[in-house]
């Protein structure tokens, strides 16, 4: 089968085709998932890493993991030396998850830990014993009371880590923000993505070439200009004056206009936009 993938698989009787991907986050989220729950997608998720500063070899933290629809691009945007640890409090879906992940090829890449991290926090499996460390780069949290975990994130994010919030509700947002500062995170910012379709249109509308003025301006003379000058610049102007005439083809008295229809392209927006998700709070720890 792996020396199939991205080539055409022709049926048994040789009369059609399939083409087979490797499955992608992109194909795990449009298709291949089992929807635990409400999940990310790919607009979000794409803003998401950017805002994260996420690069190959970033350890990062989340909580839940729900139905891994975010993990997954976590996991491929940190491969092959980062890694991401994933928290989820419900034993089934960490149970589900940490199937999907095995399915996925990514069990190196995902930790996937079965914690409640209000009570318990975010020390690493192997460092659960121990008093964590500093050791992430960056934290998304995607839970109901963000607020409640902000401390326990601070002490296992690096200075200068990125922290996300995905929340649906603007007070989830007012009470995370204040938390965030609280405990000393610096540029802390909302944003919401929309997305804006716009539709091609074909449509026509008039154009009116200039009016022939009847006589041509006289410019002021100076010093500098010459009277060969003049007489050039004024059979120039007779010949472009003739030109639009020609175009219009019919006489015009001075100040007339021809409507001409033309017919172009345009692009028009729709008018409602929908497709709210959740609104993201980002932070930054403040350095030492």
């Amino acid at each position: 089968m792996e020396a199939s993938l991205n080539k055409k698989v022709f049926s048994t009787n040789k009369k059609g085709w399939i083409r087979l991907l490797r499955p992608s986050p992109e194909l795990w989220t449009w298709g291949g998932l089992q929807h635990q729950t409400q999940i990310i997608y790919t607009v979000d998720i794409s803003f998401i890493m950017f805002n994260l500063d996420l690069r190959p070899g970033s350890i990062v933290i989340e909580s839940g993991t729900g139905s891994g629809s975010l993990t997954l691009s976590l996991a491929r945007t940190v491969a092959p030396t980062g890694h991401v640890y994933t928290f989820e409090f419900h034993p089934q879906r960490a149970k589900i998850a940490e199937e999907l992940f095995k399915r996925a090829g990514e069990e190196e890449t995902i930790t996937v830990v079965h914690r409640d991290v209000v009570e318990g926090g975010f020390a690493r499996p192997e460092k659960a014993e121990e008093k964590e460390v500093e050791y992430a780069q960056a934290a998304m949290i995607d839970l109901p009371a963000p607020w409640a975990v902000i401390e326990k994130v601070s002490s296992v994010l690096v200075p200068g880590g990125r922290f996300c919030g995905f929340s649906p509700c603007i007070e989830q947002v007012q009470l995370t923000c204040s938390a965030l500062r609280n405990v000393g995170f610096v540029d802390v910012t909302m944003k919401e993505c929309l997305a804006r379709p716009y539709h091609p249109v074909r449509t026509e509308f008039s154009d009116y070439p200039p009016p022939v003025s009847s006589k041509q301006s006289k410019k002021r003379k100076t010093p500098e200009r010459s009277e060969e000058k003049d007489e050039q610049i004024e059979e120039k102007q007779e010949v472009n004056q003739k030109d639009v005439e020609e175009q219009v083809q019919e006489p015009r008295q001075a100040g007339e206009t021809k409507e001409v229809k033309k017919k172009v392209s345009l692009l028009q927006a729709v008018p409602d936009i929908r497709g709210h998700t959740s609104y993201l709070c980002f932070a930054t720890k403040a350095l030492a």
